[in-house]
């Protein structure tokens, strides 16, 4: 049994007027509400049936916000997670917990519960806070696996389109948990174009695990499983993209055989040239996720570490995040520091300095 009040840490102490519980129907019967919490926040519930739900969840929220009221909102479900526009969201604070490009399972659900529940958000704001500071400070960004001897080097400077994904949450806000990841993309959110690339350059190790993201409902769960299941050997074997001005103009197996992995992602990129462009970059930020789960599961995007991203959904079949463990991030100009190093020192600094928060 999962206990509600591990998953709403995002929302803070303040929940509003309203807390809603939105689960479906398999889902909602392994979460406990617990008469504690019902002591300090009126709860309702609405049960996620489908898409159309999102309208109920809407026409909820703008009834409160019509009598100067405000809520928070927490959707779990089997489907996709589509973002509000803000207008509608004044009044609220929604996160969502998907289980769309993967078969919900309880086991899933409970770790993605203690993740949440161990999530320390005031550390998780600072860490973001070194980080952008070490970018803004640095010339370049470098990606560096020292024992296959593969360097990329990004010029992050040139890329403008930079989003935060950390809590907690205030009214207008929504996210997807957990959090704790910044990323830059080649285009507007939701935007994909041939012409917009990264200034990457060099040779990428991609070795870890694959997250795949399926684009809508006419790609089925079965058939994202088997794409999952094709790229999930890259735990053990390892794929070198040379890559040139952000797209991948070619790929080789650093073992210097030709495995399995290589073909399949030989199949992936001449499928759809649309995969060849590295499409976003991540930095986890999530200690939490520090172990990767053996399956096709959205919070080990938040490693702390990279991950590359191809493809969009609603342009591509899939949106793949590699999330690749063994690779070192180097981030400056005179004095490099590793990605870690700045995870290290911003932990350091917060128990330091914890009066701050």
């Amino acid at each position: 049994m999962i206990f509600l009040s591990d998953l709403i840490s995002i929302f803070g102490d303040e929940f509003g007027d309203i807390l809603f519980l939105v689960a479906s129907h398999e889902i909602r019967k392994f979460i406990h509400v617990s008469e504690a919490l019902r002591d300090i926040v009126e709860v309702t519930e609405i049960e996620w049936i489908d898409f159309q739900s999102r309208r109920k969840i809407a026409d909820q929220i703008l009834s409160l916000k019509q009598d100067g009221r405000y809520c928070s909102v927490l959707i779990i479900s089997e489907d996709d997670y589509s973002h509000f526009d803000e207008i509608e969201i004044l009044n609220a604070k929604i996160a969502a917990i998907s289980f769309f490009s993967t078969s919900f399972s309880l086991q899933a659900l409970s770790r993605t519960a203690e993740i949440i529940k161990n999530t320390n958000y005031a550390l998780q704001l600072k860490t973001e806070l070194a980080l952008v500071e070490r970018l803004d400070e640095a010339d370049v960004t470098i990606f560096r696996d020292e024992d296959y001897g593969t360097e990329s080097v990004f010029q992050h400077h040139e890329s403008d389109n930079w989003f935060s994904l950390h809590g907690p949450l205030s009214f207008g806000q929504q996210a997807v948990l957990p959090t704790g990841e910044l990323s830059v993309l080649t285009d507007e959110s939701g935007q994909f174009s041939d012409q917009s690339k990264f200034r990457l350059d060099g040779k990428l190790l991609v070795k870890g695990v694959p997250i795949i993201h399926r684009s809508d409902f006419n790609v089925s769960l079965k058939e994202t499983i088997e794409t999952y299941d094709k790229l999930s050997s890259m735990k053990t074997e390892s794929i070198i993209f040379n890559v040139k001005d952000g797209e991948i103009v070619s790929i080789a197996d650093a073992s210097m055989r030709n495995t399995s992995l290589l073909q399949e992602f030989e199949e992936l990129l001449s499928s759809d040239s649309r995969y060849c462009k590295i499409h976003e970059i991540g930095f986890g930020s999530n200690p939490n996720c520090a172990d990767l789960f053996d399956e096709n599961y959205f919070p080990n995007e938040r490693f702390p570490g990279v991950h590359f991203g191809l493809g969009l959904g609603s342009f591509t079949k899939y949106h793949i995040d590699l999330v690749c463990e063994n690779t070192k991030v180097f981030i400056g100009s005179g004095n490099s520091y590793e990605l870690r190093e700045v995870y290290d020192t911003a932990a350091l600094q917060f128990r330091e300095n914890s009066s701050l928060y």
